[in-house]
C-alpha cells in the first residue's frame, strides 16, 4: 500500500491548526448548508432523470435506431470501397452497366447519411448518438421547470437551517439537543408533500414528451428513414442482385459480384430483424407515471436523508468544537488525499488492465489471420497458374480488409477508454466515506503522542489503514466494460463469424483439389482456423456449434430459415449456417440455424 500522502504531513502544521478560530468553523457549516440545499436539488433532478431512464421500452429501445442506420451505412462502404477496387475486372457490358447503376445507388445512401449527419449535427450534442441528445434535451428542457418552481422553497430550506445550525456547535450544548443532521430531517420532512409534487409534475412532463415519438423530430426522422433503407434494400437485392447474377460471364465478375452481394444481403438480412424487433418493441411500449412513481412519499424522502447522510457527519458534528473541528479537518483532508491516491492507482491499474487484454484478443485474432496473408504471399508464384487463384486472391483481400477492420476499432476502442478512465482519475469530486469515530480517536491519539512526531506518524498510518474502503472501485468502470463487451461482440467476434463463411463457402471448394500447392494453402488455413479456436479458448469464450438434430434453443440459436422436412422432427436444427459464441452464461453472439418445423 502507498504511503505517499501520509510523508506530505506537515507535522507543524498540525500543530497550527490547533489554534484555527470559531470563525473558521462557522464558515465550514455555512458551505455545508449550501451543500444540503444543492444536493436537495440534486436529488430532484437525478430522480426525475432516473426514473424517466429506468422506465418503458420507449426509453430502452429508441436509441438503438440510429445505432442500426449506421451500422446499414457500414455495410453500403464496404460495398463500395469492394467495387472501387476491382471495378477495372468487370468488363461484360451488362455486368459492367448494372453494376456501375447500383455503385451510384449505394454512393447517393452514404451521401444522404452524411448529409442527415451534418443537418442534424447543428442541434446535436457532438460525439452522441442524435437520438439520446434530442432525449437529453427533451429532459433537461422538462426538468428545468422544477428548478424554477424550486426557488421559493430553497429560500425557505436555508431559512430554518440558518435558524438552529450555529447551536450544534456550542461547547456547552445540551445532550438531548437535537444535531444538525436531525435537524434538517425535520425541516425536509415539513417540505415533503411540496417536494413530491413538484417531482411527479416535472416527472410527468417528461413522460408525456418522450412517448410522444412524432414530434421527436430527430428520433421519428430517422425511424422513418430507416424503415425505408429496408424497403430500398430489399428491393436493390431482389432486382438488380438477379440482374447480376444471370449477367455474370467471367469468374473474377463472379468473386466481386458474390462479395458485393454477400454484403448487401448481410446488411439487409441484419437490419430486417432489426426493424421488426424495433417495431414489435417500440409499439404501445409507453412509459405510464403509475408504472414508476414511488409507492408512497416516505420512499421519496428517504432518497434525501441518504443524500444528507453525505453532507453531514452525524459523530462529528456532535463532537465538533471550535477548538478540535480544525485539527479533525486536517486529519480528514490527509485521509481523503490518501484515498483518493488510491482510487486513483485503481482506477488506472484497472483500465489499463482492460485495454491491455481486449487489444490483446485483437492482436492474437489479427496474427491468426496472417499466416494465410504469409501462406499466400510466399507461394503466389505457385498459386497462379492454380483454377482456384480467383477464390484464393479474394480470400487474400477480405483477410487484410479483417486485419485493417480490426487494427482500426481497436486504436478507436483504446482511444474511448483511455479518454474515459482520464475523466474518472481527474475527478477530485468523488466522495470518500469517513469512519469518523476512528478520525476522533485520531484526536485522542494526538493529544497523547503530540510530543513524539514519529508515533504520531505510525498511528496515523493506522487509522488510515482502518478507514480505507473499497468504494471507489464500485461501479467506476462501466462504461469501460461495456465499451470492452461491445467491441469484443461487434468487432472482434464478428470478424470471426464472418471468417467461418469463407471456411464454408470458398475453402470447402479448395478441399477437394490434389494439387499439392492447394493442399498447402488449404492446410495454411485450417493452422489459421485452430489458433483462433485457441484464442478464444484462452479468452474462456466457447464456440456454439450446434449439431444436426439437436433442439433448437432460442437463448443460443437464432432462426434464419425454417423449412419442412421429413428426416427431422419440428424444433430440431437441420443446418448450422455460421457459429455462435458465450462466455461462462453470457451470449456473445447466436449461432444462425435452419430448424424444422
Amino acid at each position: 500500500m502507498s504511503k505517499s500522502p501520509v510523508t506530505t504531513i506537515d507535522y507543524d502544521k498540525l500543530l497550527e491548526s490547533w489554534s484555527i478560530t470559531e470563525n473558521e468553523l462557522k464558515n465550514y457549516i455555512e458551505s455545508l448548508t449550501d451543500d444540503i440545499i444543492k444536493n436537495i436539488e440534486t436529488v430532484l433532478f437525478s430522480k426525475v432523470i432516473n426514473s424517466v431512464r429506468k422506465s418503458g421500452r420507449l426509453a430502452e429501445y429508441d436509441e438503438n435506431i440510429y445505432e442500426y442506420y449506421l451500422y446499414l451505412v457500414n455495410y453500403y462502404k464496404r460495398c463500395i470501397k469492394i467495387y472501387e477496387k476491382n471495378s477495372k475486372d468487370v468488363n461484360s457490358d451488362d455486368i459492367k452497366k448494372i453494376a456501375d447503376g447500383l455503385y451510384s445507388i449505394i454512393k447517393s445512401k452514404i451521401a444522404q447519411f452524411e448529409d442527415v449527419e451534418k443537418m442534424i449535427e447543428v442541434d446535436s450534442i457532438k460525439g452522441m448518438n442524435p437520438i439520446k441528445a434530442e432525449k437529453v434535451k427533451i429532459i433537461k428542457r422538462d426538468v428545468n421547470l422544477l428548478f424554477k418552481n424550486i426557488i421559493n422553497i430553497r429560500k425557505n430550506i436555508k431559512s430554518e437551517i440558518d435558524t438552529y445550525k450555529y447551536d450544534c456547535f456550542n461547547i456547552d450544548m445540551d445532550e438531548n439537543s437535537l444535531s444538525l443532521f436531525e435537524n434538517v430531517k425535520l425541516c425536509l420532512l415539513s417540505h415533503k408533500d411540496e417536494l413530491y409534487s413538484m417531482y411527479l409534475d416535472s416527472l410527468n412532463k417528461c413522460i408525456l414528451d418522450i412517448n410522444d415519438l412524432v414530434s421527436r423530430d430527430i428520433t421519428y426522422f430517422y425511424y422513418e428513414l430507416l424503415k425505408d433503407e429496408k424497403n430500398d434494400l430489399g428491393s436493390i437485392i431482389k432486382i438488380q442482385a438477379d440482374a447480376l447474377e444471370k449477367s455474370i460471364q467471367t469468374t473474377e465478375e463472379e468473386n466481386i459480384i458474390q462479395e458485393i452481394l454477400k454484403n448487401l444481403r448481410e446488411g439487409y438480412q441484419h437490419i430486417s430483424k432489426q426493424v421488426d424487433e424495433l417495431d414489435i418493441n417500440l409499439k404501445d411500449n409507453f412509459i405510464s407515471l403509475d408504472d414508476i412513481k414511488d409507492k408512497n412519499e416516505d420512499e421519496f424522502y428517504n432518497e434525501f436523508v441518504l443524500k444528507l447522510k453525505e453532507c453531514i457527519k452525524n459523530n462529528a458534528v456532535k463532537n465538533i468544537n471550535d477548538k478540535t473541528q480544525p485539527f479533525i479537518t486536517l486529519l480528514k483532508d490527509n485521509f481523503i488525499k490518501y484515498t483518493l491516491s488510491e482510487r486513483q492507482n485503481y482506477a488506472k491499474q484497472t483500465a489499463e488492465m482492460q485495454i491491455k487484454t481486449e487489444v490483446s484478443f485483437a492482436d492474437m485474432i489479427c496474427d491468426c489471420f496472417s499466416i494465410i496473408i504469409k501462406h499466400t504471399n510466399e507461394n503466389r508464384h505457385n498459386l497462379k497458374d492454380s483454377e482456384f487463384i480467383e477464390i484464393i486472391e479474394g480470400i487474400y483481400e477480405t483477410i487484410n480488409i479483417k486485419i485493417d477492420n480490426i487494427k482500426e476499432s481497436t486504436e478507436i476502442f483504446k482511444n474511448e477508454c483511455e479518454t474515459e478512465t482520464d475523466n474518472i482519475i481527474q475527478n477530485d469530486n468523488y466522495e470518500i466515506k469517513l469512519n469518523m469515530e476512528q478520525i476522533n480517536e485520531g484526536l485522542l491519539i494526538w493529544i497523547k503522542l503530540h510530543c513524539d512526531k514519529e508515533a504520531f506518524l505510525s498511528e496515523f498510518h493506522i487509522i488510515l489503514d482502518k478507514n480505507k474502503t473499497d468504494d471507489y472501485k464500485c461501479g467506476e468502470f462501466e462504461e469501460i466494460r461495456k465499451k470492452a463487451f461491445q467491441f469484443r461482440k461487434e468487432q472482434l467476434l464478428f470478424e470471426i463469424s464472418t471468417f467461418e463463411e469463407i471456411l464454408n463457402y470458398s475453402v470447402s471448394r479448395l478441399r477437394k483439389s490434389e494439387n499439392t500447392h492447394i493442399v498447402s494453402y488449404v492446410n495454411a488455413v485450417d493452422e489459421t482456423t485452430h489458433k483462433i479456436y485457441e484464442t478464444l479458448n484462452k479468452f474462456n469464450i466457447e464456440i456454439i456449434k450446434p449439431s444436426a438434430h439437436d433442439m433448437f434453443n432460442g437463448k443460443e440459436h437464432d432462426v434464419l430459415m425454417a423449412e419442412k422436412s421429413k428426416e427431422f422432427k419440428k424444433g430440431e436444427i437441420i443446418k448450422l449456417m455460421n457459429s455462435g459464441y458465450k462466455q461462462g452464461d453470457i451470449i456473445l453472439l447466436r449461432a444462425n440455424v435452419i430448424a424444422a418445423r
